[in-house]
């Protein structure tokens, strides 16, 4: 089971009015994997004692800088009783880390990770990101470099992939967001025909 979850920066009653709805939803329906978008570390911190038994956590600080306690994170948690961490790295949607890159207002970055599922020995990757919430420009680019990412990383072996993009950010990415999709399910289908990528 995955999911993705925008925590959003610490304001507009966290904790008091969004920690606890968080928390109800991963206690309905048992995620094993689930990637969320812009937490700060006290964020993380406070989750992790709520789920800290249950559930670790991989990801970058938007800044380059781990330890940054303000600015916000793109974290992916998993169920750490069913999977193994193999691998991760981050890609930067810019062309330097910790920066705004192709007309976006915000660093943005796009995290992987590659899984073990001790249930069945496959091997996986999984990718959480985050769009920019401004740049037109900068979310087209962002579709292509998500897409090549996967291709790249993941080789052909199974993958998923979660990004927040708003309503407002799909209606003017549309265009992109459409043939990104058609490509990936050309991709698909001739994978399972011809056993090669057409892209």
């Amino acid at each position: 089971r995955l999911a993705t979850y925008n925590i959003q920066y610490p304001v507009g009653g966290w904790p008091e009015k969004r920690l606890e709805p968080l928390l109800a939803l991963l206690n309905e329906y048992d995620f094993d994997i689930f990637g969320v978008q812009e937490p700060y570390m006290p964020q993380i911190e406070l989750m992790m004692q709520h789920i800290g038994d249950e559930y670790a956590w991989v990801g970058r600080n938007v800044t380059g800088d781990d330890n940054d306690r303000k600015h916000h994170f793109n974290p992916i948690f998993y169920r750490k009783s069913r999977f193994e961490l193999l691998d991760y790295d981050t890609v930067w949607l810019s062309d330097k880390a910790g920066t705004p890159g192709y007309g976006a207002r915000s660093c943005r970055l796009f995290i992987w990770a590659k899984f073990r599922d001790k249930m069945t020995d496959k091997v996986f990757y999984h990718f959480n990101g985050h769009y920019d919430h401004r740049g037109v420009e900068a979310r087209i680019v962002s579709s292509y470099i998500l897409l090549d990412m996967v291709r790249k990383v993941a080789k052909g072996m199974p993958a998923s992939s979660k990004a927040l993009l708003t309503r407002r950010e799909i209606k003017s990415t549309n265009f992109s967001m459409k043939n990104i999709l058609c490509i990936i399910f050309r991709t698909q289908y001739y994978n399972k025909r011809n056993e090669k990528s057409i892209v």
